[in-house]
């Protein structure tokens, strides 16, 4: 019978958890812990983490929508002397990294039919099996890339040589300048003078997600990222905390 009671307590206290642990006063204060945090975790990875796909094509859809019915001779209208345009973009990243036509496509406009012509790097198993491929030429060269694809003169560029060698997925794009390029911040910042050699502006930045972290001013999480100029820092609660966020850039062709 000892055998027996002994073990029903044993199974009562099992039963009981982390009751059992935490004194009864603090039972509260742990719950409390533990919503906060899942909120605040939910929140970040719902609204905010690898977010920035989805936004920056919804910034262009709503921008491509304002020149299309922009009457001319204001800021952002198309200069064109056809009611029919195409509005270029190049994805100057990841092959993928971005929605194409299932995000970037127009309504009919009574102001006349515009077309989108996006240009996403080329990472194809043809060209893998064959040659060096645009997303990884222009990831082993940021600079190279822009230089050879846009036509910009051989001192914008800091090596003489394409990474893999020249032969590299040619496109009918090469030396057009787009309506819009999209890069990632850290891409954007080594090629920041050229971007601006080719005439565009930056206009708006998407938070991807954080990459780095310091505590206390100390503490450093990811510190190769967090100590990389080419990332935002923002502060969160005075300066106990700042965070460092990948983002992706988007630019725009001057008028």
């Amino acid at each position: 019978n000892n055998n027996k009671n002994n073990n029903n307590k044993n199974n009562n206290d099992k039963r009981k958890g982390w009751a059992v642990c935490v004194r009864p006063d603090m039972k509260m204060a742990v719950v409390l812990i533990m919503i906060v945090t899942n909120t605040l975790a939910f929140c970040y990875l719902g609204l905010f983490h690898q977010a920035a796909p989805l936004s920056v094509t919804k910034s262009l859809v709503q921008r491509i929508q304002q020149k299309r019915h922009q009457q001319p001779g204001a800021p952002l209208v198309v200069t064109t002397t056809h009611r029919d345009v195409t509005i270029r973009i190049h994805f100057l990243m990841g092959c993928h990294s971005t929605p194409l036509y299932s995000h970037l496509h127009l309504g009919p406009s009574s102001s006349g039919s515009m077309a989108i012509d996006p240009w996403y790097l080329d990472c194809s198993p043809s060209c893998r099996s064959t040659q060096t491929c645009e997303s990884d030429r222009f990831h082993g060269n940021p600079r190279k890339f822009v230089a050879d694809a846009y036509g910009l003169s051989p001192s914008s560029s800091t090596s003489s040589a394409a990474v893999g060698g020249e032969d590299y997925c040619k496109t009918e794009r090469d030396h057009v300048v787009p309506d819009y390029l999209v890069m990632y911040a850290e891409q954007a910042h080594e090629v920041r003078d050229l971007v601006v050699e080719l005439g565009m502006r930056k206009v708006d930045r998407f938070v991807h997600g954080i990459n780095g972290a310091r505590l206390l001013g100390s503490a450093t999480l990811g510190r190769e990222n967090y100590e990389n100029d080419a990332f935002s820092k923002y502060n969160i609660v005075s300066d106990m905390l700042t965070i460092s966020v990948d983002e992706m850039i988007l630019f725009e062709k001057r008028i």
